[in-house]
């Protein structure tokens, strides 16, 4: 996670923020976890798909999965992923680990001062479940974009004459469900914190 003009008040290394610059020399606050080895390692290679019923499982029991399936990394290092109630279908495990990944993006966000609408490029712009959970914490919305070569269309951007807008989807402020749950898994997760 970067946020171009962040206003982070302080870094903290031991919760994986750091300072990039940027193609034009600028300071970029910046957060890491490893969301994708995270999302394999809880499906391990099922191929899980959630239905409207998984989500409102998930939402109505408070299904959640609690930091970190990495240990080794990301604002919550040194803790130990647990689920609060277990998931009973694949797609329940597939919803809860999405939401578990827009909130621990929102976590970074959150720590590098980001502002405005959050931008989303990769494999995760293509997960509805982590769009609808951002999106119903990020106050800006999110902009998911289409393109699978964000980095590389990035780059041709900077040499690029008129160049067109890269397409993208915008997700608006998502339902009040959303943000409750993710208002209660950020209390569970700061109440739990500690420092190791």
């Amino acid at each position: 996670m970067m946020a171009m003009r962040g206003e982070a008040p302080s870094l903290d290394p031991a919760r994986d923020t750091l300072i990039n610059v940027n193609a034009l020399g600028e300071a970029v606050p910046s957060a890491r976890f490893m969301g994708g080895r995270e999302f394999d390692l809880v499906l391990g290679g099922t191929k899980a798909k959630a239905t409207d019923a998984d989500r409102q499982a998930v939402l109505d029991h408070s299904i959640m999965l609690l930091p970190a399936v990495e240990p080794n990394s990301g604002p919550f290092a040194c803790h130990q992923m647990r689920w609060t109630k277990p998931p009973q279908t694949d797609g329940q495990r597939l919803v809860a680990l999405s939401y578990y990944l827009a909130l621990m993006t929102h976590t970074g966000l959150q720590m590098i001062g980001a502002k405005g609408p959050c931008v989303i490029e990769g494999p995760f712009a293509r997960n509805p479940d982590y769009l609808a959970m951002l999106a119903s914490l990020c106050h800006g919305g999110v902009e998911a974009r289409e393109s699978s070569t964000g980095t590389s269309a990035g780059a041709a951007l900077l040499f690029a004459q008129n160049a067109p807008v890269l397409a993208s989807s915008h997700y608006p402020r998502g339902d009040l469900k959303c943000a409750a749950y993710g208002q209660f898994w950020q209390a569970t997760v700061t109440a739990e914190r500690r420092q190791c």
